[in-house]
């Protein structure tokens, strides 16, 4: 009998003991992890050439992109990644309102993600698997191009995310978070290279937990792509970014 009460209670402990161990996990501060920012007008999908559309004609797409290990978090001589797959889709709407002047909209949601289980280990909760992204807005001005085929084209991009959806997916920032860019393209035949450079500004995140992570605060970003084509085309685009806080 004395046997049996003295395992009674050590079971009874390690039972007590198993939520405790596993609420010492606390998830990362909110941020959004998306480097992709898809163009909603004319040009390149990753990045605008300066094209505007013209007065009156609106612009409806619907895309899906996906991340592989897209949070890393170093753990000594291994780098696990808290978020290892990610999908996001994304509703964009565009549409000129001026020869100047383009405005955007757009809705993006984190359809899956996953990722190791760093809940041990570092103490680090895995995201939510899915959630809604925070909606960005924007404003493109033309300032050189006609809408010549082979003109030059150069804008301004200002657009702005709201600090709303989804906080646990890493799908949006804890405030708003602006974006200024200058673009420019050119066409040559079916060839049309593109130029982007700009800056983001949005609300650095600070915390033990985030000293392992690089490029949680503004950056300087900047792109190239060139499409090949017309209505059907290839295109390849290369993006960079430097990242402080």
């Amino acid at each position: 009998m004395h046997r049996c009460a003295v395992g009674g209670a050590a079971l009874g402990l390690l039972l007590l003991a198993t939520p405790a161990r596993a609420q010492d996990a606390t998830a990362l501060p909110t941020f959004s992890l998306e480097r992709l920012d898809p163009n909603p007008g004319l040009g390149p999908i990753a990045l605008g050439n300066g094209e505007l559309l013209a007065p009156g004609v609106l612009r409806i797409s619907l895309m899906a992109h996906y991340q592989h290990s897209s949070l890393q978090i170093p753990n000594g001589l291994l780098e696990p990644s808290l978020v290892l797959s990610r999908t996001t889709a994304l509703v964009s709407m565009a549409v000129g309102v001026l020869p100047w002047l383009e405005l955007h909209a757009q809705l993006p949601g984190v359809i899956h993600q996953s990722g190791a289980d760093l809940s041990t280990s570092l103490s680090i909760a895995s995201p939510s698997r899915s959630g809604l992204g925070a909606p960005r807005i924007a404003a493109r001005l033309g300032l050189l191009g006609t809408s010549a085929h082979d003109a030059f084209h150069l804008a301004v991009d200002l657009d702005m995310r709201l600090p709303v959806g989804g906080s646990g997916a890493f799908a949006r920032d804890r405030g708003v978070r602006g974006q200024g860019r200058v673009m420019m393209g050119k066409r040559w035949g079916a060839v049309a290279p593109a130029l982007a450079l700009g800056v983001l500004l949005r609300r650095s995140v600070s915390g033990s937990s985030v000293d392992r992570i690089n490029g949680v605060g503004n950056e300087l970003r900047a792109g190239a792509g060139v499409t090949v084509g017309y209505a059907l085309r290839a295109e390849v685009s290369a993006l960079g970014a430097y990242s402080w806080r």
